[in-house]
């Protein structure tokens, strides 16, 4: 990886996992989801719990892919305490777990990824997870064979995903103003990986708001500010984020 690139050729940021998928895709899949919600909110929980399971056989009736893909999550909630204005103070707990029993068979567009307010907060949008090797390409936009040895090959920014996902949080949610403004305590860890091993996770802390904001309907607006306590090479991190508190 030190010699030089050669003159006649340069490496470009897109993966080579890109490159293998390129031009058009058939997929095709068989699947099926349990799901089961004791919660007493879809916006706000505030006590029982959602469990959802899921399997999926990709190229099960054709395509250009063959693998399978099994998910799972469990959210759940507690009420801590109740004030005298019927507001809850509320901790909850979220696990997930996604792995492609077959290594290296998925497409970039169907592994797993992680990053954002949503998943893995304190990093960015897929912003977790595995870098792509970069390809190279000739002058005439062709791309090279890189196993050759005047091959220079380039770790790029570009995140290809994962076989495995794995995520746990828990957060604390108090009300501070009615039912105008809330706030939040959490932290989150996991890891993606690019074959089912639970190793390199990552973890955050943070504090955040809830704002009830009417025209943007029943679900409040969430701003988080997290700090990552451990990454990994490649990580693209992002303090401060910005969504709607929508639970499922």
């Amino acid at each position: 990886w030190t010699n030089p690139t050669p003159p006649f050729a340069t490496p470009v940021s897109a993966p080579l996992d890109v490159f293998a998928v390129e031009g058009r895709n058939q997929v095709t899949s068989v699947g099926f989801q349990i799901t089961r919600n004791t919660t007493d909110s879809p916006i706000l929980p505030t006590e029982g719990s959602r469990l959802r399971l899921g399997i999926e056989r990709v190229g099960a009736v054709g395509g250009d892919f063959d693998f399978t893909k099994a998910t799972s999550s469990l959210r759940k909630y507690w009420t801590v305490y109740e004030d005298l204005f019927a507001r809850r103070t509320v901790l909850s707990a979220r696990a997930e777990l996604g792995f492609i029993l077959e290594e290296n068979e998925a497409p970039v567009f169907e592994r797993f990824y992680a990053g954002g307010h949503r998943s893995f907060r304190g990093f960015k949008h897929r912003g977790v997870g595995p870098r792509g090797i970069g390809s190279t390409i000739d002058l005439q936009g062709t791309p090279l064979d890189t196993s050759d040895d005047l091959i220079v090959p380039v770790v790029t920014d570009d995140s290809v995903g994962g076989d495995l996902l794995f995520l746990l949080g828990v957060e604390y949610n108090v009300p501070i103003h009615e039912k105008l403004l809330r706030g939040v305590l959490f932290a989150d860890t996991g890891t993606v990986q690019e074959s089912v091993s639970l190793r390199d996770c990552r973890a955050s802390v943070g504090a955040g708001i809830r704002l009830q904001v009417d025209f943007l309907g029943q679900a409040p607006l969430a701003i988080d500010l997290a700090v990552p306590l451990s990454k990994q090479a490649g990580d693209e991190t992002q303090p401060l984020s910005f969504d709607l508190a929508i639970p499922f």
